[in-house]
């Protein structure tokens, strides 16, 4: 009886561990040709840390700190995009990332986005363009960066179906 008592807390305690794991901040990293590595990292999206407004009930909201965002259709969003870096020839370049939630689903533990998603073209000397498709099974949405040296500035950022299919009919499929 006591063998039996013991295993369900154990079980329920690794269950538990399980679902606080997506609650979590999580980061990924890729590496591309020519001594790039991007970084990527999301942390919990806190409700109470923000201005909500709008939206038919409390799952949904228009603005988020009065501001129109990208990733989750409107639904109260899991996680804030935190950072985005790309690390080139040693030097690390911080895209801007405001307006940016949700930008891979995050499932039973496991980060669903992958290095496909993520182009990075070489533009002229020292410039590069990152592009990026972001979507956590729901609310996809494109984004484009110039970087030149140690700066960089966000150029699209859109959830329109025309920058879906420029991305599609550049890239193929970014997934």
């Amino acid at each position: 009886m006591i063998t039996r008592i013991i295993t369900f807390i154990a079980i329920s305690f690794l269950t538990c561990q399980l679902a606080l794991s997506e609650d979590k901040n999580r980061t990924l990293s890729f590496e591309y040709k020519g001594d790039i590595k991007v970084y990527l990292s999301i942390t919990p999206f806190q409700k109470n840390d923000h201005e909500i407004k709008g939206g038919k009930d409390k799952n949904s909201c228009l603005l988020i700190d009065n501001k129109p965002f990208f990733g989750s259709d409107f639904q109260i969003p899991k996680y804030q995009f935190q950072k985005f870096t790309v690390v080139v020839n040693g030097k690390p370049i911080n895209l801007d990332v405001s307006g940016m939630y949700d930008p891979w689903n995050v499932y039973e533990g496991k980060d669903y986005m992958t290095e496909n998603n993520i182009k990075i073209l070489p533009y002229f000397k020292d410039a590069y363009l990152v592009r990026g498709q972001f979507s956590d099974g729901a609310g996809s949405y494109f984004s484009e960066w110039l970087i030149i040296g140690n700066g960089s500035i966000r150029t699209i950022l859109s959830n329109s179906e025309n920058i879906y299919n420029f991305y599609h009919d550049t890239f193929g499929k970014m997934e």
